[in-house]
């Protein structure tokens, strides 16, 4: 019998920081607990990225950016990464963005896991092209 072949899995990293800054709302934090401890364990699943739009509707910047859907395979939940490298030149990593919902339902204050991901990179809130 032949060997069953290995999925590729991207290590992963998180920021305290933000980890604890994204666990403030106590929904979702189940999920974002459970998927952290099995990435931690495990590593991501390297068939679960998706590459975040590098300009969203909603005025986003996330060229560059991974996601994944929480719980696979298409939760309402995300986890937003950056591709970096260890600081020892080993092997590429997924470090942590954000987490939070995908797409909040409209009219609420909770920004979008995208919105999360784009403030953290760009150090503001971003703003929706003008129509």
């Amino acid at each position: 019998m032949a060997p069953r072949p290995r999925l590729a899995r991207a290590p992963v990293v998180f920021d305290a920081e933000a980890w604890a800054e994204d666990l403030q709302p106590a929904s979702g934090r189940e999920v974002a607990v459970d998927s952290r401890a099995r990435l931690e364990r495990e590593g991501q699943p390297v068939s679960e990225l998706r590459a975040c739009d590098a300009e969203g509707r909603d005025g986003t910047r996330l060229a560059g950016c991974l996601k994944v859907y929480l719980p696979p395979p298409a939760g309402p939940w995300g986890f937003v990464f950056l591709l970096g490298r260890s600081t020892d030149g080993g092997p590429a990593r997924l470090e942590f963005l954000a987490f939070g919902l995908r797409h909040p339902p409209e009219g609420t204050r909770r920004p979008s896991v995208y919105a999360i991901a784009h403030r953290r990179l760009h150090g503001r809130v971003p703003r929706p092209p003008a129509s």
